[in-house]
């Protein structure tokens, strides 16, 4: 678990720097809108209409998203003034979002390819097999007293 939470610290802080470097190359180029050292840039917006939960025929001008992008980031500003971003419930919560959203991403490109590939019958057999078969491959081991253990301190 440690070298789990290790790694997402990494990567996390790579991305931080990545993105971090990249908002400076953006600011050679124009912004819509400046919070504080943030800049907002026009693919900014297209990316939040992007995911809106608007339809394309309904969406809200341009002024309404930028408004809701220069809202979150003084409350992103603000959550880090105060540390949260720093605070292990956060951390928790990023790294299970941060697995959830990997293992989506999985499912999805295995659902695709089991599609291209043509692959009749059930669709929740064929995955379970799938995931059978990472399983064999794998090397599982199970400390069977910790867990009967922890069974009887449910009980």
């Amino acid at each position: 678990m440690r070298i789990i939470i290790c790694s997402f610290a990494v990567i996390c802080v790579l991305h931080f720097f990545c993105t971090g470097c990249a908002k400076k190359v953006k600011q050679e180029k124009e912004f819509l809108a400046k919070v504080n050292d943030y800049s907002i840039f026009p693919e900014d917006l297209k990316e939040a209409k992007k995911y809106s939960t608007y339809s394309e025929d309904n969406l809200p001008d341009d002024k309404y998203f930028l408004d809701l992008e220069i809202g979150k980031q003084l409350l992103i500003q603000e959550a880090q003034r105060q540390g949260l971003d720093r605070n292990r419930t956060f951390m928790k919560t990023i790294e299970r979002y941060w697995k959830q959203t990997l293992i989506k991403e999985l499912l999805d490109r295995e659902i695709a390819r089991m599609q291209k590939e043509g692959y009749e019958g059930e669709a929740v057999t064929n995955m379970e097999a799938w995931i059978d078969s990472l399983r064999n491959k794998a090397d599982v081991e199970i400390n069977y007293d910790l867990l009967e253990s922890a069974e009887k301190e449910r009980s």
